[in-house]
């Protein structure tokens, strides 16, 4: 039996360093984005995602419903993709989420709800994949390379990401 750690026990190290960078890290382009949507508040939020990902996006979702009072739902990516719904999602928030923004179909549902109106934004763990181009707000979630199982501190910072967002967004309509 080795005595040296896993490489998943590393990473489940480096989540408080993780979680430190989410919750300081792109203050101005948070602060731009909460001020945005308290000026104009979405009617509703979708959440495009999958995995451990869709897992964290779900933990956003409680959050903002929580705390903000505005319906969330997860958006399944065929709808915009394969059948090509013209949804009604103007002014509505659409939360991509993804850790490595290389998921051809959820660039491509987040690009569409874009083109419908709907405000974008990317958490990602990769700045600079696909994923950035489709959306107009971007977070970098901050965990940098996984060496183990892929959701270890992805997930973590995704979590935290959510949490920030409803924190930023509270904030900005005056309600901390």
């Amino acid at each position: 039996m080795s005595t040296s750690p896993s490489f998943m026990c590393e990473e489940i190290d480096e989540i408080p360093s993780v979680a430190a960078r989410v919750l300081t890290a792109d203050a101005p382009v948070w602060s731009s984005l909460a001020a945005h949507l308290a000026a104009a508040p979405p009617p509703g939020v979708l959440t495009l995602a999958r995995g451990s990902s869709d897992h964290a996006a779900q933990f956003g979702a409680f959050l903002i419903a929580r705390h903000l009072g505005i319906p969330v739902a997860s958006l399944a990516p065929s709808l915009t993709t394969l059948y090509q719904s013209k949804l009604r999602v103007a002014g509505w928030l659409g939360i991509a989420v993804s850790q490595s923004g290389q998921s051809e179909d959820l660039i491509a549902a987040t690009r569409r709800i874009g083109e419908l109106g709907a405000v974008t934004m990317a958490c990602v763990n990769t700045v600079g994949a696909p994923l950035c181009d489709a959306a107009q707000w971007v977070f970098n979630t901050q965990a940098g390379a996984e060496r183990s199982v892929a959701a270890t501190k992805s997930c973590a910072a995704q979590m935290l990401t959510g949490a920030r967002l409803v924190e930023e967004w509270m904030r900005a309509l005056g309600h901390e």
